[in-house]
């Protein structure tokens, strides 16, 4: 079976898929990678269930397993959940965060008591979540043109490309439009001093024009290295408040509620030393309990408090050698007579649209890079835009050989260096 595509054919049917048991009414396959499966689960499965209970005369319910020999090498084998769409109505809120909800909240109405607001907090705290979904609160009301949200990197970089353009007006007409703007990891900017100061004018011409701008960090002001003066005054001229992580009962019964739609209760004792090893991070912690879960289940034992263990960080042999990226991206990026700026644009440059989906699989497949991480080094890119990359990357490979030659050929080789140098 095949799905097609314009221009192109996906094998999606059942190649590479194994039987692994028939047991009453459930039949177990194994797929090779997760990708196989998503095509599975649209293409092969309604056909085959209802082929299944023709012949058999009882409904077959398929079950999908992914083999643990993932043909990627590379990749790291930590689960996690599927990247969900912020939402406000996700948002965990108890007597820690409320305050700081309720502030954000204020900036619907137009009626902010100051202006800038710097949220600060530790990674995983909330801040991106709540930030994300109260602009698409605010997108929803009142149209998309009201809200903008930017990683301060990102803004970094269209800074740069827009003066070296010489289209900064255009830039800053772009930057003062939006009634609220949102500037997210402001931790990142130790080395932009040009965007730092950029970031200054941007907040003065917004607070001239009635407009609210909301910042996010890790460290409040006065914490992050290499923050100009004037940006750094200009910060604590506004609100600074400080979003706590989530206290741990609020956490367990969040952690609960998520494992009884996965059809999984699990004693308290468990989900508190879930927390504990999280230390507070409520993706950490759902993570933990999704790998006892998993092992468990392979094992065909219940979950125990031995069983939940803390997540493995890759070693320093196991992380990827960025030094080896950059080769790569140099490699790619000559090749096709690009540049490396181009490869790494957050523009939409059209001479390096295949060299940059080459580079991204690449960087998947050799480096075991998540999709967040690509994201990043490509110009600050979406998931979404980073997942149609790489499908197409795919979808190239496999309808033409001689680009898979050429893949293979600029991929590096187990010395760190690329194929084909002499």
């Amino acid at each position: 079976m095949r799905r097609s595509h314009p221009g192109v054919e996906v094998s999606a049917g059942l190649k590479g898929v194994k039987l692994l048991d028939w047991a009453d009414s459930t039949l177990h396959l194994e797929v090779p990678h997760e990708f196989s499966r998503t095509l599975f689960e649209k293409t092969v499965r309604p056909l085959l269930e209802s082929a299944l209970a023709s012949m058999t005369g009882t409904d077959i319910r398929l079950r999908l397993h992914v083999a643990q020999a993932s043909p990627f090498s590379g990749r790291r084998r930590i689960r996690s959940f599927r990247t969900r769409r912020a939402n406000l109505a996700d948002f965990l809120q108890d007597d820690g965060n409320r305050m700081v909800y309720r502030l954000v909240m204020d900036y619907r109405n137009a009626r902010p008591l100051f202006d800038p607001l710097v949220i600060h907090g530790a990674s995983q705290c909330g801040k991106t979540h709540l930030l994300r979904g109260f602009l698409a609160l605010i997108r929803a009301e009142e149209g998309a043109g009201a809200v903008k949200y930017m990683a301060a990197p990102v803004f970094g970089r269209a800074y740069r490309a827009t003066l070296y353009r010489r289209r900064i007006e255009s830039f800053r007409e772009e930057m003062n439009a939006p009634r609220i703007l949102v500037l997210d990891e402001m931790h990142a900017l130790e080395s932009l001093p040009g965007a730092q100061a950029e970031i200054a004018r941007l907040l003065e011409r917004r607070q001239v024009l009635g407009q609210s701008t909301i910042l996010a960090s890790h460290h409040p002001p006065d914490g992050i290295e290499g923050l100009i003066p004037a940006l750094a005054s200009r910060l604590l001229g506004g609100m600074v408040v400080r979003l706590p992580r989530l206290r741990p009962e609020t956490l367990m019964a969040y952690l609960k509620s998520r494992l009884l739609k996965r059809g999984v209760r699990l004693d308290p004792g468990i989900l508190e030393r879930a927390v504990n090893l999280g230390e507070g991070h409520p993706n950490t912690a759902e993570s933990i309990l999704l790998n006892a879960v998993a092992s468990a289940r392979e094992a065909r034992r219940p979950v125990t408090l031995d069983g939940v263990l803390p997540l493995q960080p890759p070693g320093p042999d196991s992380g990827p050698d960025w030094n080896r990226i950059v080769r790569l991206t140099a490699r790619i990026a000559g090749y096709f007579g690009v540049t490396v700026a181009d490869l790494q644009s957050p523009r939409k440059v059209r001479r390096a649209l295949v060299p940059r989906r080459l580079l991204a699989l690449a960087l998947r497949r050799e480096f075991a890079l998540t999709s967040s991480e690509i994201g990043r080094y490509l110009g600050g890119r979406s998931l979404s835009t980073v997942t149609v990359m790489l499908r197409q990357a795919r979808a190239l490979l496999e309808e033409d050989a001689s680009v898979q030659e050429l893949f293979s050929h600029l991929l590096p080789d187990s010395e760190g260096e690329c194929h084909g140098d002499t």
